[in-house]
């Protein structure tokens, strides 16, 4: 991510999660759209697809796993200045 950071100026990078793109698509589409200097047309409901549902805590391993990428989730989110909640 340095390198994108080195390469472009950090107004003309949008970082999105996809966990807002699942949740709230409509207002993040707005987002990136604004973020283009694009306006919204609304195009009607989308279809969801792979929808799935996840209880995180019966992955195995998943605290060793969660303990080994917080550092680097840290590190993201101080370098996006945005916290993505991933824990």
């Amino acid at each position: 991510m340095n390198q994108l950071f080195a390469a472009f100026p950090r107004d003309q990078i949008l970082v999105v999660r996809s966990e807002d793109m699942f949740s709230e698509p409509k207002l993040t589409l707005e987002t990136i759209l604004s973020f283009l200097g694009l306006s919204y047309t609304y195009c009607g409901e989308g279809a969801v697809h792979n929808e799935g549902k996840y209880d995180l805590s019966t992955i195995p391993g998943r605290e060793i796993l969660a303990d080994f990428v917080a550092p680097y989730n840290e590190r993201l989110y101080r370098l996006i200045g945005k916290d993505c909640e991933w824990r």
